[in-house]
């Protein structure tokens, strides 16, 4: 896999950290709105994505992101518009 930079740190394949760090904010925003929305606990809504309680902390306080299979479970049992999820983080990657 090739390193490619773009003015700030990038890891590689391309991706660069901010452009990580902005995802990971963008989706515990999501997260954290979502399960307002339905009023349910961490406990619980990490029980309807598929992951442990302590992994989905980590994704509501922006620390880590989450499995393919995490998100499309996210989608699928939280009534979240698919289009309107991934429009937010192609803005994002587009920058």
């Amino acid at each position: 896999m090739d390193e490619t930079t773009s003015g700030g740190l990038v890891h590689s394949g391309g991706v660069n950290v901010r452009s990580e760090n902005e995802l990971k904010s963008c989706l515990k925003n999501i997260l954290r709105s979502k399960r307002s929305e339905i009023n349910i606990s961490q406990e619980k809504m990490a029980e309807r994505i598929g992951i442990s309680t302590r992994e989905y902390n980590n994704l509501e306080n922006g620390k880590s992101f989450c499995s393919a299979y995490a998100l499309i479970n996210f989608i699928n049992n939280c009534e979240v518009d698919k289009d309107e999820f991934f429009s937010k983080f192609a803005e994002i990657i587009d920058k």
